[in-house]
């Protein structure tokens, strides 16, 4: 008998089969606060080295132990059919055949949101700060396109732009030819990793200075900034990362609601220890 898994909308909406089995670990970890990644391995049958490997974007899945993992969780047949179609999706030989599949996703789940979530590997080509925002810039489509206007518009050089967009149409993130607008595929990036990444602190800390940038150069009403101060404990963490989701997630629903002269902005919102060990 197949158990269908009660799951959360990060688990619905992910496009990436690690993220997929992130979300199913993170799942058991709110049941269980003592189930750990070796726990989780031992479920699905296969080393922990080599489930954290897969995790961070370091080794891939075969279809068969894919199946495998499907049948010892339990999986019911929709989430299986999804869990190998987006095992096929990163498995893609070209754009047109990531476009097909992405097709056939959204009809497996209406739901599903479209965003890449790149591998570690991956994103290490594109880990400068300039590559997500400018992945935004190139769909204000009531904006006259140039790589000369997206460097304008950036602070960065001409040829910082090229470089960038010929680094996404090798990640088959892009479409495009020098003059012309560039086209997205298959939805904007995004990366995740439950690991420490050198490209991930890269480019947060990139951020971080654009951000004290910002503070000395940008008046008030051109920006936001908030914070405090406050005391949890590692339950109550939890439950506030799923808060932070959340308001993500409609700051994201307002940025994707047409507006003309629109320009780009850094959302973020960290928390860190100040107290230590």
């Amino acid at each position: 008998m197949r158990i269908k898994m009660k799951t959360d909308n990060a688990l619905n909406t992910r496009i990436n089969y690690r993220s997929f089995l992130r979300d199913l670990l993170i799942e058991k970890q709110k049941k269980n606060q003592k189930f750990s990644l070796r726990s989780f391995a031992r479920l699905i049958a296969i080393q922990p080295s080599y489930l954290s490997m897969i995790l961070a974007g370091k080794r891939d899945l075969s279809e068969e132990l894919a199946h495998q993992i499907a049948e010892k969780l339990l999986l019911e047949d929709q989430a299986t059919k999804k869990f190998i179609t987006l095992l096929r999706l990163e498995k893609a030989s070209s754009a047109k055949h990531r476009e097909q599949i992405l097709s056939e996703l959204q009809i497996i789940d209406p739901e599903i949101n479209t965003n890449r979530d790149l591998s570690i590997d991956d994103f290490r080509m594109i880990s400068e700060w300039y590559h997500l925002p400018l992945q935004i810039l190139v769909q204000l489509e009531d904006q006259p396109w140039s790589e000369e206007w997206a460097a304008k518009n950036l602070g960065i050089t001409t040829h910082q732009v090229i470089q960038a967009l010929e680094r996404m149409v090798a990640l088959e993130i892009m479409e495009w030819k020098k003059g012309s607008r560039p086209k997205i595929l298959g939805g904007r990036v995004s990366v995740s990793s439950p690991f420490k990444n050198d490209a991930l602190r890269k480019y947060n800390t990139q951020m971080f200075e654009k951000n004290i940038e910002a503070l000395t150069e940008q008046n008030p009403d051109e920006r936001f900034t908030g914070n405090m101060n406050l005391a949890f404990d590692e339950k109550q963490l939890k439950e506030a990362h799923l808060v932070m989701k959340e308001a993500m997630g409609k700051l994201k629903k307002i940025a994707e609601i047409k507006a003309k002269n629109k320009k780009i902005y850094h959302a973020s919102v960290n928390v860190f220890k100040l107290t230590k060990n």
